[in-house]
């Protein structure tokens, strides 16, 4: 397996290293490797060596990169708030020497440990941060990759230097697009992250999300949407229901259909999701699926009473997925309907609440899926 030939390489590389820093990277690497094969005693001294030998040395890198990785088994064991005591200082020793990379790390760790906590408050404050210094990244990549044009424009003036500046440009521009590759799923994982945060407060939708973005996909992959809709659509069907976390658990939690007052609480959930997503840069053109998936297709929908082609076509589709995957879960207070029952709903308010022309291939699709 590659846990075991991981163990095989640190342990070979422990025993040749020539130098006390690649000692301690060999122990760290050692114990992550068997962090990996759930071997919780070898990692436990691998890392806590490796660990207490960067205590002894003036290197503040190696110092944070030990500190992870030992929080890293903390995590393992579910020792919570050690972990988070270990990542806070790898935190305040990474914002001193500014190590970009183990900043990241801990904030994606701590956003972690506080989710699962359920303290939104830090939470959020960690996924704030962890979404501000990608930006960064990004913006700081962004101006390479214009640099690297200008270097492409000044070869045209300089052609005994156009072989060797142009292969320099095409090596500077894929590692530019790996980088964004790992932002994307960086960005991806951190969407994720939140709206399990949010099935956490929500018992009654878990793997809702999961579900809806899944099947949303496919409708919008037969209907023909362009790769950047469908990315939008992705991200947009996870985020649907954000605007939840400012709604009070005993109103989100009901055992049981809500009273009228508690119904128009509900619904500012669309608004609170614009207002909580319409300054993050990235997320702008997602928005209108957790703003506008609440809109129907004759006019009568909320919160802005938009009608027919006025809606967002993504949000058009969402709202048939959304629909169909909660007449088709199990309820505190009612029963899941049968395939039978959703699909003739689902015709019904064709024209009425949904879009008749996405309704036929929703209909279609979930019929040869069956």
């Amino acid at each position: 397996s590659q846990s075991k030939e991981a163990i095989e390489a640190a342990t070979m590389a422990l025993q040749i290293a020539p130098s006390e820093y690649l000692s301690i990277k060999a122990h760290g690497n050692l114990g992550s490797a068997y962090l990996i094969d759930d071997n919780y005693e070898k990692a436990k001294y691998h890392l806590e060596r490796s660990f207490n030998m960067s205590m002894e040395s003036d290197n503040q890198v190696t110092q944070c990169v030990c500190r992870i990785d030992f929080a890293d088994y903390l995590l393992k064991i579910g020792s919570d708030e050690k972990a988070k005591e270990m990542l806070l200082n790898a935190l305040s020793t990474s914002l001193t020497i500014d190590f970009r990379d183990s900043e990241k790390d801990c904030y994606a760790k701590l956003y972690g440990i506080y989710t699962k906590q359920e303290d939104w408050k830090n939470a959020l404050h960690y996924h704030e941060k962890l979404s501000l210094i990608n930006q960064e990244i990004y913006n700081e990549h962004s101006e390479k990759h214009i640099r690297n044009l200008e270097i492409l424009h000044q070869v045209e003036n300089f052609k005994e230097n156009e072989t060797k500046l142009t292969k320099k440009v095409a090596e500077q521009t894929v590692e530019l697009q790996k980088l964004l590759v790992e932002l994307e799923l960086a960005y991806e994982t951190t969407l994720e992250g939140w709206a399990q945060a949010l099935e956490l407060r929500d018992k009654e939708t878990e793997g809702h999300s999961r579900r809806v973005t899944e099947l949303s996909l496919s409708i919008g992959d037969r209907l023909g949407i362009n790769s950047e809709q469908r990315k939008n659509l992705q991200y947009g069907a996870l985020l649907h229901d954000i605007g939840k976390m400012g709604i009070p658990d005993e109103i989100l939690n009901k055992q049981g259909p809500l009273t009228p007052e508690e119904l128009l609480i509900m619904r500012n959930h669309p608004a609170y999701a614009y207002d909580l997503l319409k300054n993050i840069g990235y997320l702008q053109s997602v928005v209108v699926i957790p703003y506008s998936h609440h809109e129907n297709w004759d006019g009568t929908g909320y919160p802005q009473g938009l009608k027919g082609k006025g809606i967002p076509l993504l949000a058009r589709i969402f709202s048939i997925v959304d629909n169909w995957d909660a007449l088709t879960s199990d309820r505190p207070y009612r029963k899941a309907w049968s395939f039978e029952k959703t699909s003739k709903y689902i015709q019904e308010e064709s024209g009425k609440k949904f879009d008749p022309e996405i309704v036929k291939v929703f209909l279609i699709y979930i019929n040869q899926k069956k």
